[in-house]
C-alpha cells in the first residue's frame, strides 16, 4: 500500500503548492491595495512598501496553510474518485479510509509547518515590519499606543494609562503604576499622574510610593518630587492594534509572561490567552481540514472538479466565521473561557469529520 500513499501525495502536493502560492499572492495584493489607498503610506518609497508587504506575509501565512490543505485534499480526492480509482481499491479488498490516511498525514505535516510559522517566523517578521513602519514614519499614523498594557522595566512591572508623543524621542506619560515584587518580603507600588520617557530614561513627577510588608498592618507611604528609572525599551512594545486585537509579534514565552503580568496587575488577559491558544488551534485545522474534506470530495466527485473548490471554500469560510464569532464577539463577555471559545471551532469540525468518516465506508 505504500504505492497508494505515494500516489496520493503526488496528487495533493502540486495542488497544495499552487493553492499556497495563489492565496499568498492574493493576500499580498490586498496588503498593497491597503497601503496604496492609505493617505499616510501613499508617499512611502516603493522599496519600503515592498518590504512592508514581505515582512507582513508570514502573519497571513497562518491562514494560507489551512486553505491550501483544504483545496489540495479536496481537488486531489475529487479527481481520484472521478477516475474510479477508489472503486478499484474497494474491488481489491481495500477500504476508502486507506486513501484518506495519506491525506491526513499530509495535513499533519502542513500543520507542523504552520505551527513553526506562527510561533517562530511570524513574531520575528512582525517585529521587523513594525520597525520598518516606525523608520518610515508610518506607525505614527497607523498604530496606536496601547493603554494599560504591562511593560517590564528592570524589576518593575509598569502599566501606563495614556501616552502622548511629544517629539521624535520623547513620550508624555499619564496615570502610571509601577509594581516591584522581586523582594518577597516587600511589595512596592509607585503611582504617578505624569511622567516622561526619553532615550531610555523614565522620569515621574510627584510620585507616591507605598511599601507593604507581609504580616504588618501598616504600610510605609512616601512621596518624591521626581522618580527616575533607567531602562531602554522599544516603542513597539507600547504600541499595537489595541487591547481587543491579537499581538502576532509576541512569541509563546512572551505571551505567557504578559499573561502573568496582567494577572498580577489585575488586568484582563483574555485576549492574550486567546492569541496563545490560536497558535495551536489554527495549525490543528490543517489536520481537521484533511479529515473533513475527503468525505465531501468523494461524495460530490460526480459534479466535477469545480465541486472540490466549492467544498473547500465552504468549509474554510464556515470555520473562519465560527472562529471570528467565538474569538471576536463571544470573547467580549467577562465570563468567557478563552480556551473553550478558541478550540470550539476545531471541536465542531473534528466531530463532523469523524462522523462523516464512518459514513464514508
Amino acid at each position: 500500500m505504500r504505492r497508494v500513499d505515494r500516489y496520493v501525495y503526488r496528487e495533493i502536493f502540486p495542488i497544495f503548492l499552487l493553492s499556497f502560492l495563489i492565496v499568498t499572492v492574493l493576500f499580498q495584493a490586498d496588503a498593497y491595495l491597503f497601503l496604496a489607498k492609505n493617505e499616510l503610506t501613499r508617499n512611502v518609497p516603493l522599496l519600503a512598501t515592498v518590504q512592508l508587504i514581505l515582512w507582513g506575509t508570514p502573519e497571513r501565512l497562518n491562514l494560507v496553510f489551512p486553505i491550501a490543505v483544504a483545496l489540495g485534499s479536496s481537488l486531489a480526492l475529487s479527481r481520484i474518485s472521478r477516475e474510479s480509482e477508489i472503486t478499484a481499491i474497494r474491488a481489491a479488498g481495500g477500504k476508502v479510509s486507506r486513501v484518506v490516511w495519506p491525506v491526513l498525514w499530509f495535513g499533519v505535516a502542513a500543520g507542523l509547518l504552520n505551527f513553526w510559522s506562527i510561533t517562530k517566523l511570524t513574531p520575528y517578521a512582525t517585529k521587523r515590519s513594525q520597525d520598518l513602519q516606525m523608520s518610515s514614519n508610518v506607525l505614527a499614523g497607523m498604530g496606536t499606543f496601547v493603554s494599560n498594557r504591562p511593560v517590564k522595566i528592570g524589576s518593575y512591572t509598569v502599566s501606563i494609562g495614556s501616552i502622548t508623543k511629544l517629539d521624535e524621542d520623547t513620550l508624555k506619560l499619564r496615570d502610571t503604576l509601577l509594581v516591584d515584587r522581586t523582594d518577597e518580603s516587600n511589595l512596592s507600588v509607585i503611582s504617578a499622574q505624569e511622567g516622561t520617557y526619553q532615550r531610555g530614561v523614565w522620569r515621574f513627577s510627584n510620585a507616591s510610593s507605598v511599601i507593604v510588608k507581609p504580616g504588618r498592618d501598616n504600610a510605609i507611604v512616601s512621596k518624591s518630587k521626581e522618580f527616575v528609572i533607567n531602562g531602554k525599551i522599544s516603542l513597539r512594545e507600547m504600541m499595537g492594534s489595541g487591547q481587543d486585537k491579537d499581538q502576532p509579534e509576541l512569541t509563546i514565552p512572551e505571551l505567557v509572561e504578559q499573561i502573568k503580568l496582567k494577572r498580577t496587575m489585575g488586568a484582563s488577559s483574555v485576549r492574550d490567552e486567546i492569541t496563545l491558544h490560536k497558535m495551536f488551534s489554527i495549525p490543528m485545522m490543517c489536520v481537521i481540514f484533511a479529515l473533513v474534506t475527503p468525505f465531501f470530495s468523494i461524495k460530490l466527485a460526480k459534479f466535477g472538479g469545480f465541486a472540490g473548490v466549492m467544498i473547500s471554500m465552504v468549509i474554510v469560510m464556515g470555520y473562519y466565521n465560527i472562529l471570528v464569532i467565538c474569538t471576536e464577539i463571544a470573547a467580549k463577555s467577562a465570563t468567557v473561557n478563552p480556551a473553550l471559545i478558541t478550540w470550539l471551532p476545531d471541536m465542531i469540525f473534528l466531530a463532523i469529520g469523524l462522523v462523516f468518516m464512518r459514513k464514508l465506508e
